[in-house]
């Protein structure tokens, strides 16, 4: 195990579309889209009313709230798209890190970091230099490829046990 900050292991991203309604890109991720503790974006909106620059994601990433930290808002990306400068957009440098990384930024001891270095008081800012300033134990790589697929089997669990009570729901009435 070693201590490593999030800069060693991520780099943060802002590529640019300035017309985004026209752009290649036709998925749009605000933070109404982020589900607070959720590792894995699953929602989205489209592109062709923004009017304004927005940053560019691509499949892998990882976008993290910046505002109200307080909300635990950071998961990843499995399509490319468009979020606005509220997010913070880091690519991962390592393949094998790509698997366990959203759950280190799903972890209490990350959020606890983010609120006490976030800017402001009632709607905290979390900056970039500070996200990249998080250090935390990293487990040596085998144990990294065990845990990650521990973690991710686990997600598939809860994401299949939330999709049947929803549609027990329905058959029931209850929604």
């Amino acid at each position: 195990m070693s201590k490593v900050k999030l800069k060693e292991l991520v780099s943060i991203i802002n590529e640019r579309e300035d017309n985004p309604a026209s752009s290649q890109y036709d998925r749009f991720v605000g933070l109404e889209h982020y589900d607070s503790g959720s590792v894995k974006i699953t929602r989205w909106g489209n592109t062709q009313k923004l009017a304004s620059a927005m940053k560019v994601f691509h499949s892998g990433d990882i976008l993290v709230a910046r505002r109200n930290v307080y909300l635990k808002r950071a998961s990843c990306v499995d399509f490319d798209g468009l979020t606005s400068g509220d997010s913070i957009v880091l690519r991962i440098n390592d393949d094998q890190l790509r698997a366990i990384i959203p759950f280190v930024l799903n972890t209490d001891a990350f959020w606890d970091y983010a609120n006490r270095y976030a800017d402001g008081s009632m709607s905290k800012r979390l900056s970039p230099a500070i996200l990249q300033d998080y250090e935390f134990t990293l487990p040596d790589e085998a144990k990294i490829t065990e845990l990650s697929e521990l973690l991710w089997a686990m997600e598939r669990t809860k994401t299949a046990y939330q999709k049947l009570n929803r549609n027990l729901s329905r058959c029931l009435g209850i929604l």
